[in-house]
């Protein structure tokens, strides 16, 4: 195997930055989040400065995505431009991209909602994959990866797991069944906690 690390970069859609157990809240229950926090790396001080849309995943995403801030990220500058806000600039170098260059193998699993042009660009194998911004996290939306980079709307089926199960399971089995020299680039984003606010029962009832 290679002598540089595999990377697994995990991002949870709104989830606030104080609410894992290792971070001092004393009523959330976060074992796993404290495990990898332990034995990994955590941003503790980013910040996100807002973006030109009411909902900031869109930009929170672009930004960290390209290094670049909210009006340099995506190809729109304006004010609630939707469409157009979701497509990174294709100016810069995406930070897959940048490790898919330098020979990583790159993986995406979960929640994109920037622009299929842009995933198709940076990642060699990957899914399920949802494009969207919000959905039931029984039925998400998915498609699974497309290496010619096309993800027509006729391709998407419902995933049959909790969101966070369905992305896990994927990148769980990806990690398991990796066996190439090139270390991996592993890019896990869950859309959840992001409305609608539901959990499986187990974890619901854990809380007033």
């Amino acid at each position: 195997m290679s002598e540089r690390p595999n990377i697994l970069l995990i991002i949870a859609d709104d989830h606030r930055f104080n609410a894992v157990r290792a971070f001092g809240d004393p009523i959330v229950r976060t074992p796993v989040l404290d495990r990898l926090a332990g034995d990994g790396a955590a941003f503790r001080k980013a910040h996100m400065m807002g973006g030109t849309l009411a909902a900031v995943c869109v930009p929170s995403r672009a930004c960290l995505l390209t290094g670049a801030n909210v009006f340099r990220a995506s190809c729109s500058r304006e004010v609630n431009d939707d469409e157009n806000v979701r497509i990174l600039d294709p100016d810069l170098a995406l930070l897959p991209e940048v490790f898919r260059q330098a020979g990583y193998r790159t993986f995406a699993t979960g929640k994109w909602h920037n622009d299929k042009q842009s995933f198709a660009r940076v990642f060699c194998s990957g899914g399920p994959i949802f494009f969207g911004g919000m959905s039931d996290h029984l039925k998400v939306p998915v498609h699974d990866f497309d290496p010619e980079g096309i993800y027509p709307d006729e391709g998407i089926y419902t995933g049959e797991k909790f969101s966070t199960e369905l992305f896990t399971d994927a990148a769980v089995g990806f990690v398991e069944e990796y066996n190439e020299h090139e270390p991996f680039f592993h890019y896990l984003a869950f859309t959840s906690p992001h409305e609608p606010r539901m959990a499986p029962d187990e974890y619901a009832d854990m809380y007033d």
